[in-house]
């Protein structure tokens, strides 16, 4: 392992970061500067396996899950990344996440397996495939309304810098 590598390291975490970050407050004109075009996904759950071909449907699809009726927590921690070439790498990420749909009032807390692929595309890495399984799943319906003091999703049009 190289100096240089330790760089690239940091590079794919900070791009995870924002990913996480970017669901967490819906901020989409993010989400979409972090996926290659040909990007895949694949989310598999307790009651779902969901397969995605390209950005627009991936978006599409996100844009579902981060909405103003939702409030949603993501953790992605022990990171394991490996460079897998010159510009590609894939990553395996431990998820912790908490969701809350105030309209469905649902409540749907987990952990999940992440792995991810990257490609760095004119210097800049981005994510190339995506997706989850879950280790464990709950899913909690007819859920009192939960009263926030703060909701970034919500309150739609502020941006976390």
């Amino acid at each position: 392992m190289t100096p240089q590598d330790l760089v690239e390291f940091e590079q794919i975490k900070r791009l995870k970061y924002r990913y996480l970050r970017a669901m967490d407050t819906g901020d989409h004109a993010l989400l979409a500067t972090l996926f290659t075009p040909e990007v895949s996904a694949r989310f598999v759950g307790g009651s779902y396996d969901v397969t995605i071909s390209g950005r627009a449907q991936l978006l599409e699809y996100l844009a579902v899950s981060a909405n103003a009726d939702v409030v949603v927590n993501h953790n992605c921690h022990h990171p394991e990344i490996d460079l897998t070439g010159a510009n590609s790498a894939a990553g395996l990420w431990y998820l912790a996440d908490w969701y809350y749909n105030r309209r469905d009032r649902r409540i749907v807390r987990g952990a999940s397996f992440y792995r991810d692929r990257y490609l760095k595309v004119e210097g800049a890495w981005l994510i190339a495939h995506t997706g989850y399984e879950r280790v464990f799943e709950i899913v909690e319906n007819d859920v009192p309304p939960i009263h926030f003091t703060a909701n970034v999703l919500g309150s739609r049009g502020r941006k976390v810098q």
